[in-house]
């Protein structure tokens, strides 16, 4: 008998990260690949199912955070069910045109998500070496059965509450029948009446033997008749609640203009911030006493602080640091992400200079509107100083975090222009957990990335993991 061992393969290694950050910046690439590759694989007919709008849209985040658990268990983490990022990871069904619960169309997605990301790869120059392929595949493969897991236990649970979502639907046929016994009992004269309904049963069976006895009943059945126009009018009764659903219509298309009865549901999405919505864009009064919800609004400034001029409305001094504090003791008693994003205008100095007098607040302003035009709803935005901005953003991971920078660097080059040239912007970032467990250690790791992206030419820079392993931290480049 041959004595051979038993195979055990040890768990993949985390890839370095000089081989994870290529493909991490190529995120869009992969992202146009995988919607390319669903195209190919889908039927004719199912093509359609396919949005690639929302694909093109949240895609290169999904991308972004799955090419990034290749190169750390922290990452990797984020992924699973009990991560935040698992409503990413369970994006990737509907995103690939996957219906509520097809868990075989869901794992059909991921599949073609992995072949792209493995095709990337053999593009990098880390290709030409052996080991670092074979270990790229197995570190691929541990990713992907992580990803496949979180995205089919959230398609899962869509199809256990299929059947409450069914029985609900034929609880609303219940009032339809209730209508029949009103208009019964509508006529205290319909006692006679009621005779002819049990002929109606009785003429089933022996429909000859009972019309002759009723014969004499029908002429009373002719007023039965006349009743019946009296019940015309609740038909008409309808038409009266179809005037509720048109002053709702009007909300989604004229919010701003707040309509009638309807008008305390549009005004909070613009006028008063909701529950989670927490506008800090100048001391508006409206807003202290708006409730709180789940996140802890800004400290309104004394009136006697209050500032003036087109950047003055994002100028906050140091009270944001409050909030920031607030954020990262709820992250430590609830969990969850936590990102802090630093936005400088760049060459502000120059800017204020060259404008005109009286103007020199206006640039700031611009990198003020085009900070908020890209926030989410739920984040937070202030300034310490005039062009440099911090945003809060509560629930967010890296990958989020990078999401949101690409976007406010974008808002701003595409925005409105100062004198003829755009304006640019250099953002740093630090995520709570890896880069920090402290108000002042995210603060000092964000401001250190933003400066290292401004030293080098670039838009967007971001803190090390500290969990590297080699232990250190620092600045890293990201575009």
């Amino acid at each position: 008998m041959t004595d051979s061992r038993t195979p055990r393969p040890h768990r993949p290694e985390p890839i370095g990260w000089g081989t994870v950050e290529p493909l991490a910046g190529r995120a869009q690439t992969i992202a146009k690949g995988w919607l390319l590759l669903l195209l190919e694989r889908a039927p004719l007919d199912a093509v359609g199912a396919i949005p690639a709008a929302a694909l093109a849209a949240e895609g290169p985040a999904l991308c972004n955070a799955v090419v990034r658990a290749l190169g750390s268990d922290v990452e990797l983490d984020r992924l699973r069910p009990d991560g935040d990022l698992a409503a990413l990871a369970g994006r990737i069904g509907p995103l690939a045109g996957a219906g509520p619960g097809d868990a075989a169309a869901t794992v059909a997605a991921v599949d073609a998500l992995r072949a792209c990301i493995w095709a990337a790869a053999l593009d990098t120059p880390a290709s030409a070496d052996a080991a670092t392929v074979r270990a790229l595949a197995d570190r691929l493969g541990e990713v992907t059965a992580v990803v496949t897991g979180t995205a089919v236990a959230t398609a899962v649970p869509a199809v256990a509450a299929a059947p409450p979502a069914a029985a609900q639907a034929a609880g609303p046929p219940a009032p339809h029948a209730a209508p029949p016994p009103a208009t019964a009992g509508l006529p205290p004269a319909a006692a006679p009446p009621a005779p002819p309904p049990a002929a109606a049963p009785a003429a089933g069976p022996p429909a000859p033997a009972a019309s002759p006895p009723p014969a004499a009943a029908p002429p009373p059945a002719a007023p039965p008749p006349a009743a019946p126009p009296p019940a015309a009018p609740p038909p008409a009764a309808p038409p009266p609640a179809a005037p509720p659903p048109r002053e709702d219509e009007p909300l989604p298309h004229g919010e701003e203009p707040a309509n009638g009865g309807p008008a305390p549901f549009a005004e909070p999405a613009y006028g008063e911030p909701a529950p989670e919505v927490h506008d800090l864009r100048a001391g508006q009064p409206d807003a202290a006493d708006s409730p709180n919800g789940s996140v802890t609004q800004l400290p309104q400034r004394p009136d006697a602080d209050l500032r003036h001029g087109a950047a003055g409305a994002m100028d906050d001094g140091d009270l944001w640091i409050a909030t920031l504090e607030r954020h990262i003791d709820r992250c430590q008693r609830e969990g969850g992400g936590l990102a802090l994003l630093r936005v400088e205008l760049v060459d502000a100095d120059r800017v204020a200079a060259s404008a005109p007098e009286g103007q020199a607040g206006v640039p700031y302003g611009r990198l003020a509107q085009a900070v908020r035009r890209a926030i989410r709803r739920q984040d937070l935005v202030a300034s310490d100083h005039q062009g440099r901005a911090w945003v809060i953003a509560p629930g967010v991971g890296r990958a989020g975090a990078i999401a949101l920078a690409e976007r406010i660097g974008a808002g701003v080059e595409h925005g409105e222009t100062w004198r003829g040239a755009p304006l640019a912007a250099t953002i740093g970032f630090a995520v709570y957990g890896e880069d920090g467990r402290d108000g002042p250690t995210l603060i000092d790791r964000a401001e250190e990335a933003m400066l290292a992206a401004t030293a080098a030419g670039v838009r967007i820079g971001e803190a090390i993991p500290q969990s590297d392993d080699d232990g250190q931290s620092g600045p890293r480049l990201v575009r």
